[in-house]
């Protein structure tokens, strides 16, 4: 089934349009002064970040201008979007999505549904784009087939509960595996806006493992007295092709509100 890789056009043109059609009191006043100063304030609290915004943001005029501001701060480290990469010459950047291990736990097997999940990426990319995402699950379920090999390959994406207890989880599984964490790092993107990263980082930083941040819908859809939907898109069943039964699957998290 192809209906997934439609996700992030379908949830941005939702957006676009809602605030087009339905919320449409707002304008783009004082936009790039408020996002030069976002970008300022992870710059200078040393703060390694990239912009994740395309499925929730207010426009593609937004998503643009925000790209366009924060493109020449050393710490931005690029965009998921990749027009917007292409265009400012900055680097397309992204993970893994929950989808995958949802996919791999209807076609292959949902015991140890993170092993092959893991397995069949490296395989692949043969040791790059080596982001991990442990909560499809919960992360305690990702950890125990979270082996040496794999600890080797892989960093984490933190993406749900609370990223201080998932340092910890990981500082302490890569110790046990006798991997040094300062060769490892931890990206952050859950609901981040620009103060949490600042004390995300110092919590990281004593505990010696490194950080990253990818920053969503604070950069993308952050307008006065009009909130950002919360929307989103996630696999329902799948099948290997048309005519098999598809199997459904699930997204359990870390937190039950985000299931």
């Amino acid at each position: 089934r192809d209906e997934i890789l439609w996700e992030v056009p379908i949830l941005a043109l939702i957006s676009e349009c809602y605030y087009e059609t339905v919320d449409t009191n707002w304008n783009m006043d004082g936009q790039k002064e408020k996002t030069y100063n976002k970008g300022q304030k992870l710059n200078d609290n040393d703060c390694s970040f990239s912009e994740f915004g395309t499925r929730r943001r207010r426009s593609f005029e937004v998503q643009n201008l925000v790209v366009n501001e924060l493109k020449n701060f050393s710490s931005f480290n690029g965009t998921s979007n990749v027009l917007l990469a292409k265009n400012y010459g900055v680097p397309a950047i992204g993970t893994v999505a929950h989808e995958w291990t949802m996919g791999i736990s209807g076609l292959v097997s949902l015991n140890r549904a993170n092993k092959f999940a893991l397995q069949y990426w490296n395989d692949v990319y043969k040791g790059k784009l080596s982001v991990a995402l442990p909560d499809t699950f919960g992360t305690d379920a990702f950890l125990r087939d979270f082996d040496l090999n794999f600890a080797k390959i892989y960093d984490p994406r933190q993406d749900s509960g609370c990223p201080f207890k998932f340092t910890d989880k990981f500082v302490k599984h890569y110790t046990s595996l006798g991997i040094n964490t300062m060769h490892k790092k931890i990206t952050f993107s859950d609901g981040l806006d620009v103060d949490r990263p600042i004390e995300i980082k110092k919590y990281c930083v004593s505990n010696k493992i490194n950080s990253g941040f990818g920053i969503g819908t604070y950069l993308t859809n952050d307008f006065e007295n009009s909130p950002a939907l919360n929307i989103v898109m996630k696999l329902k069943n799948i099948a290997e092709n048309e005519f098999e039964t598809p199997t459904e699957v699930v997204k359990l998290s870390d937190v039950s509100t985000k299931a």
